[in-house]
């Protein structure tokens, strides 16, 4: 219809879907693709594997948005209140997000005798009830507190009363999540796929993990709870490094890709 088309690419199954050996699928992706006048991806990894798969030239990076919370003041406190030194996972219940091997993690660091760690998990779906039978069949109550879905205020003061954020995933787009965490100043423990590796620098914003490997999780976590004046600093940047993500900046990226097709 002689109009211009910018096709946005947003999917965790990225790498099974267009990376297939399916040449059916793989030809037909082609066909579309090759037919619009911009694609737009959100991470550096798809832009790669798409131009070394489909030898596409017309791919523009975009990462997603965050509302930046202005209000929040960093204490530089880790504060271990009580004595703990508290874990957050927000995200769905759901296999590809890591929970068992988060589960088994606390395991592991409690039978180390890592007591004072504690996770906060706050989510719903498929794997609410293993998680419940877990945290008692392994006498976890003490170290794993299950709080349910959170929103809005709840969520914030989660993060606020938290220490590090984790999210082992293994499938993920870039992960929401991360970006808010962020935007508190939590350091980062996540897995070294597709758009996290955009986010998180190691050691400046957090720790990145091989997806499944719950001994470089535990490790990722122990060297969090013993070196807490790292985490100031990496606090301090993931204050200013969240910047880049703000709804703002990621406006005026997209508005420029629709100037540039119409000028």
């Amino acid at each position: 219809m002689r109009r211009k088309i910018i096709l946005h690419l947003h999917s965790s199954d990225f790498y099974v879907f267009f990376l297939t050996n399916n040449n059916k699928l793989k030809k037909y992706i082609n066909f579309i693709f090759s037919r619009v006048d911009k694609i737009v991806v959100l991470c550096t990894d798809w832009e790669i594997k798409l131009k070394q798969e489909y030898s596409f030239n017309h791919i523009v990076r975009i990462a997603n948005p965050i509302d930046l919370k202005s209000e929040f003041q960093n204490d530089n406190a880790f504060r271990e209140d009580n004595g703990t030194f508290v874990l957050a996972f927000v995200g769905f219940l759901i296999e590809s997000k890591g929970i068992r091997d988060l589960l088994e993690t606390m395991k592991q660091l409690r039978n180390k005798g890592y007591s004072k760690i504690k996770l906060l998990i706050a989510g719903k779906g498929e794997l609410e009830s293993f998680i419940l039978d877990f945290i008692d069949k392994e006498k976890l109550s003490n170290t794993i507190d299950y709080v349910g879905w959170v929103a809005g205020e709840s969520k914030d003061n989660l993060y606020k009363k938290s220490d590090v954020f984790i999210l082992p995933s293994y499938k993920e787009g870039m992960p929401i999540s991360i970006l808010e965490a962020m935007t508190f100043g939590l350091p980062i423990i996540s897995t070294n796929i597709s758009g996290v590796p955009d986010v998180i620098s190691v050691p400046r914003n957090g720790f990145l993990v091989s997806p499944g490997k719950v001994n470089e999780i535990v490790d990722a976590i122990m060297h969090c709870y013993e070196n807490k004046d790292q985490l100031i600093t990496i606090s301090e940047n993931n204050l200013n490094d969240i910047k880049d993500f703000s709804a703002q900046n990621i406006f005026n990226q997209i508005t420029k890709v629709y100037s540039d097709l119409l000028n």
